[in-house]
């Protein structure tokens, strides 16, 4: 699941791996296969895509949170046959605010 927008722009599984460092700043850092647009698959083997990402952001346990992030799929062949393109990347940014440990309020735009 994507850091910066809980989700909006990837929430599904994913065969590869992850990486999060940092401590006031964090950095997440992820690689691997998606399968994620299984509903578009016309032919055997154009179910998966490589997906990677990078999300820059502030410790979840803030009281003002922010973050960015960049997400790149490729080798989706039905996706991109259907988009006209060689790849698909998207930039978000988040914003939110703690009002303690059990409400939140957030925002994203990608």
């Amino acid at each position: 699941m994507t850091k910066i927008d809980n989700g909006m722009v990837y929430d599904d599984t994913l065969s590869g791996g992850q990486i999060t460092f940092g401590n006031k700043v964090k950095a997440t850092l992820t690689a691997g296969r998606s399968s994620h647009f299984d509903t578009l698959e016309i032919s055997p083997g154009d179910r998966a895509g490589s997906y990677q990402a990078v999300e820059v952001y502030n410790n979840r346990a803030d009281k003002i949170l922010w973050g960015v992030g960049f997400h790149h799929w490729a080798n989706r062949n039905l996706l991109f046959r259907a988009a006209s393109t060689s790849a698909v990347n998207i930039w978000d940014i988040g914003l939110g605010y703690r009002f303690d440990r059990n409400i939140s309020v957030h925002g994203a735009y990608a």
